[in-house]
């Protein structure tokens, strides 16, 4: 059932994205000109989105261990 609901969760994280992207106006970093672009955008963006959110929780870890042990 996990699983299932991280499918789900990530599926939402990109339609959200998808949405944010296409309803920004004037500041729109991506044009969604055919399918192929929003299915980057649903799938790919996510994934960016896990990866900053686990570089906000480890980088401070990282370098508090780096400045504690001297490396």
């Amino acid at each position: 059932m996990e699983i299932v609901g991280f499918i789900l969760l990530y599926f939402v994280l990109g339609f959200i994205t998808t949405i944010i992207i296409h309803k920004s106006g004037d500041w729109n970093p991506i044009e969604i000109e055919s399918s192929y672009d929003a299915v980057f955008i649903t799938l790919v963006w996510p994934l960016l989105w896990f990866a900053l959110a686990i570089m906000m929780v480890f980088w401070p870890i990282a370098k508090f261990y780096e400045k504690l042990f001297g490396l």
